[in-house]
């Protein structure tokens, strides 16, 4: 049994070239390459791995290549269910060098039959008994309809287990109207899908359509979450009440509904106490609390990928039972120490402690650390990738691995107290 279930709707094995200096139109000799499974969601299952929570990954999967990646990921320990389908498994190809943006060629994918989403929904269903959470991570495969994500969110609701979402387009707007507990976008990636002409404006559209917490990555000004989730009690218990309240064939979850069923307000889905004034704003809308994080500067390797172990770090502190604010903390640390890896899905512990030291809050959603310099978001230039600029900041700490040598902080995985509440909420 798995603390996560990981649905990656399109996956693919990532192939990676490292060249000596990437010049359009000319013949490049391949120095390195490395063959891995991937597809947002084995990177982000991955990342809890490494911070050693369980994951199941669920994945249509088929052909030659669709057979290499189930071998692939049982050599990496990854446990894995398969819906087999028709089509065959993508390839992406990342070029890399020392000088140059990562560039990144991804393949559509194939084309998954209905009664092939249908199977994939039925194995992701029965896989979420006992579960404490589901991930939907990545894109969707041509033709493949958005309302493959809104039945995955509802069958989590069903089951009680929260969801947290990594989509962009029409499968970001179809998660948060189905009511899931958080979605994920970057900053690109929100105004896209709403075409709003704000930020802000966008996160509103994204709350009042029926999602709970919005967390944004937003490059130079770093992460921000805005929840309508009550703040003052254990999240398991707010999420259980919530949930049991709100029929799973709702399309919206209003503020107000969930303001009748739990006391007070909280931060997504987290089992801790209450987030401290000073780090909360109120902002966006009455009813809404939102925290922001400043971002870690002089990062520098591959940044495809970063956005995924972001998502794994956010994901792991709420299931640790850590603040929202602690798990933009999380989130940008992991991101970061995934720079610092060759490839796509692998992070470096070591440094993710060393970026854990304690910073500053935003006091507003606006505002950053002063001297915290990011690129943009690492997953905003391709469907399913997630580079960015060589000279990654991540958001959350001004902290780098030479400056951090200091031994870990009270913010380590380690040192954390145990949550008073389980996530998963009882039945």
């Amino acid at each position: 049994m798995a603390d996560v279930v990981i649905v990656t709707p399109n996956p693919a094995i990532d192939v990676t070239y490292r060249v000596d200096d990437q010049t359009p139109g000319e013949t490049h000799r391949v120095r390195e390459i490395s063959r891995r499974p991937g597809g947002k969601g084995i990177n982000v299952a991955r990342g809890l791995e490494a911070l050693g929570h369980s994951t199941m990954s669920v994945l249509p999967l088929g052909g030659a290549s669709g057979a290499w990646i189930s071998d692939a990921l049982t050599d990496l320990g990854l446990a894995h269910s398969i819906t087999a389908i028709d089509g065959l498994t993508r390839t992406t190809v990342t070029v890399t060098d020392d000088a140059s943006h990562p560039t990144v060629f991804t393949e559509a994918g194939p084309i998954v039959a209905a009664s092939e989403w249908d199977a994939l929904i039925a194995d992701t269903a029965r896989l979420l008994t006992g579960a404490r959470m589901l991930i939907i991570s990545g894109s969707l495969p041509p033709a493949a309809d958005t309302t493959i994500v809104s039945t995955l969110v509802a069958r989590a609701r069903d089951a009680g287990v929260p969801v947290l979402v990594d989509a962009s387009g029409d499968a970001l707007l179809a998660a948060a109207a189905a009511g899931a507990d958080v979605v994920k976008p970057n900053q690109q990636e929100l105004l896209e899908a709403t075409h709003a002409g704000s930020p802000d404006e966008a996160i509103t559209q994204l709350l009042d359509s029926g999602a709970r917490t919005v967390v944004v990555s937003r490059g130079v000004d770093g992460l921000i979450a805005t929840t309508t989730v009550a703040t003052a009690v254990p999240a398991a218990t707010a999420l259980a009440t919530a949930t049991a309240a709100a029929p799973a064939s709702a399309t919206a979850t209003p503020a107000a509904a969930i303001a009748t069923t739990v006391p007070a307000r909280a931060t997504a889905f987290s089992a801790t106490a209450a987030v401290t004034a000073a780090a909360v704003t109120t902002a966006i809308e009455p009813g809404t609390h939102s925290f922001a994080v400043p971002a870690i500067s002089g990062v520098h390797g591959n940044p495809t990928g970063a956005g995924d172990a972001a998502t794994a770090g956010l994901a792991a502190a709420l299931l640790d039972g850590l603040s929202l604010e602690d798990a933009l903390r999380w989130a940008a640390a992991l991101g970061a120490a995934a720079v610092l890896r060759p490839v796509a899905g692998e992070v470096d512990i070591d440094a993710f402690h060393r970026f854990l030291r304690p910073t500053p809050i935003a006091t507003s959603p606006g505002t950053s650390s002063p001297d915290s310099h990011s690129a943009p978001d690492s997953h905003s230039s391709t469907p399913d990738s997630s580079s960015a600029h060589d000279s990654y900041a991540a958001p959350g700490s001004n902290a780098t691995p030479e400056s951090s040598s200091a031994p870990d902080s009270p913010s380590t995985p380690e040192s954390h107290p145990a949550p008073r509440h389980p996530l998963r909420p009882s039945h």
